[in-house]
């Protein structure tokens, strides 16, 4: 389950696609815009829920997509991420796909703490997967609260230290990794949408909270990368925090086919670097 350390959903963490689809398979020949699909046809469903735990939908929202109240600092500011089940019910594909695209409710509103950045450029193929698993699940639990803000967190706001998902995507959308040329397509593209939110949309990392650039992955051979994403265990006996958790919860529903797309790409990312 991705922790709430690692990233607060306030509003609405689902993707979806702007033309309705209500069948539960389909035969796609994969993109490079978008997750691998191994087996043909693909049931939408399973691979919706699958995506659901990589992109972190089942760590914001809970296991059961209803949402909680977390009451972390209540003179700061209370976040309650959305109810899903209840939201993929009340808003249409086109509303649900520019909430998690542009980070804006039909009403005009912005949300807050919710990661559109990172999923601006989710694929059409994947939205629409996530979109099916989301909507097949029968409505249930309360709706949630929309974001306060206490002092605290007005002031921010008012320095401009914290920023509405709409800013926050206008600022990091146009930020692109580092393009990996032929071959790399679809590895870049998985790095994108996995890492992009801990580690920045050019996977440099950053000081606050600390996380490192992308490069140390270049250290890890293909099956230390893949125990590492599979378990959350890295080379030389270290104990990892956050890593640890998000490789269990996130990284583990990853296929064997994208770990090898993911480690090729990271790999050739770091050669290139002086």
């Amino acid at each position: 389950m991705r922790s709430k350390a690692f990233a607060v959903g306030a509003a609405i963490l689902i993707s979806a696609c702007n033309q309705s689809q209500n069948a539960s398979t389909q035969t796609e020949k994969p993109t490079a815009q978008q997750f691998v699909r191994a087996n043909a046809p693909v049931n939408l469903v399973a691979e919706g829920e699958r995506l659901a735990h990589i992109l972190g939908c089942k760590g914001c929202h809970e296991s059961n997509l209803q949402g909680a109240v977390w009451d972390e600092e209540p003179e700061f500011g209370v976040v309650a991420p959305a109810n899903l089940t209840r939201s993929a019910a009340q808003y249409s594909d086109a509303q649900l796909a520019t909430m998690i695209r542009e980070g804006v409710r039909p009403d005009g509103s912005a949300l807050w703490e919710m990661p559109s950045e990172a999923y601006t450029h989710l694929g059409q193929a994947d939205m629409q997967a996530l979109l099916t698993y989301l909507k097949s699940l029968p409505a249930a639990g309360p709706d949630r609260p929309r974001p306060t803000f206490g002092p605290g967190a007005k002031e921010e706001i008012k320095a401009g230290k914290l920023l509405s998902t709409p800013q926050k995507v206008a600022v990091e959308r146009v930020q692109e990794p580092w393009s990996g040329g032929p071959g790399h397509e679809r590895g870049r593209y998985i790095a994108r949408m996995s890492c992009g939110e801990c580690h920045g949309p050019k996977l440099e990392g950053n000081d606050e909270p600390f996380r490192p650039d992308l490069l140390a992955a270049s250290g890890y051979s293909l099956e230390e990368f893949r125990r590492l994403l599979k378990t959350g265990e890295p080379t030389g006996g270290r104990k990892l925090k956050l890593m640890a958790q998000v490789a269990k919860s996130l990284f583990s529903y990853l296929s064997d086919e994208e770990v090898e797309m993911l480690h090729a790409y990271l790999t050739a990312r770091a050669a290139q670097k002086p």
